[in-house]
């Protein structure tokens, strides 16, 4: 090798070298408070920073990819906060700022497949999987967080009656209605009703009045019950109703939707059964009919 290909070399290691550790610099650069941020939101980066190793080392590529705004339209963007919301995680961060994350986690899951399948001789079915990945675990981790979300709130909406219940007991012997919710919570500690509830409970001791608490419950889960519990909260307390008699009512109703519901789903279940039932019916005629028509069949054709 003549010295002017080994001055080449050590010039171009060199310069590759300089990109990797720019590279590595600014997306590993500790972040800084900017010009603007309050304490809320220094707080909530934090908070995604430990929550994901991903963001934390990416995080300025992340900060100008969910800046742009055009990873993904409003209507979907508000949905996922949504789905984010009702999960009760937290610590994503925003939607662009997930759906960032998740796009820098599945090209680099991509990447690695593809690095592996070349390195095992298979490069073409390595880099097919690979792009796989790249392009499908960001909507893969969306669906995800989207059954979690309907998971959690269909164990809220099958609590909900009875946490209503318990509470307007309590209120008919006479307690208040934070210690009422309060014995609610005790209850339900380890259920994701229990985990809302003690929200509420938590805002109200900090100042907050019940009507802002019980908005913000509502916000928080944008389902019907929950939104027709609250309203009916809210009306009777203008009305100067008793506010046991209107959770009395809304929980005898929740009941009776949730007794619709079951009927409901069982009169879809029963018309969904009925194509896997057609066809073990027609195995069973096969099991009975082959055996008479085989040798019918034999004579004729020869078979």
């Amino acid at each position: 090798m003549s010295q002017f290909q080994i001055i080449s070399s050590l010039l171009l290691g060199l310069a590759g070298f300089g990109l990797a550790w720019t590279l590595l610099d600014v997306l590993t650069r500790p972040r800084l408070a900017r010009p603007g941020q309050n304490k809320f939101e220094l707080t909530r980066r934090q908070a995604v920073r430990q929550n994901n190793s991903i963001y934390r080392w990416f995080e300025p590529l992340i900060d100008e990819w969910a800046a742009s705004g055009s990873l993904m339209a409003p209507e979907r963007r508000e949905q996922l906060e949504r789905q984010v919301r009702i999960a009760s995680e937290r610590n994503l961060g925003t939607p662009d700022e997930f759906l960032a994350t998740k796009i820098i986690e599945g090209i680099l899951i991509g990447l690695g497949f593809a690095i592996v399948g070349a390195l095992a001789g298979f490069w073409l079915i390595g880099l097919v999987a690979g792009a796989f990945i790249a392009v499908s675990y960001s909507e893969l981790s969306r669906s995800t967080i989207s059954d979690r979300a309907t998971r959690r709130m269909m164990r809220i909406r099958l609590r909900l009656p009875h946490a209503i219940e318990l509470v307007c007991l309590m209120m008919e012997a006479g307690a208040g209605f934070q210690d009422s919710l309060e014995t609610a919570v005790r209850e339900n500690v380890d259920h994701p009703l229990g985990q809302e509830l003690n929200v509420v409970v938590q805002q109200i001791a900090a100042g907050r009045t019940r009507h802002d608490a019980l908005a913000d419950f509502q916000q928080r889960l944008s389902d019907e019950d929950v939104s027709e519990l609250v309203f009916a909260i809210n009306k009777g307390e203008e009305l100067g109703t008793p506010l046991a008699v209107t959770l009395r009512n809304q929980s005898e109703q929740m009941r009776l939707k949730r007794s619709q519901w079951g009927e409901k789903a069982a009169g879809e279940a029963q018309v969904k059964i009925v194509f896997p039932g057609m066809l073990i019916m027609i195995a069973c005629l096969l099991v009975i009919v082959t055996p008479l028509i085989y040798p019918l069949v034999n004579s004729i054709f020869g078979i």
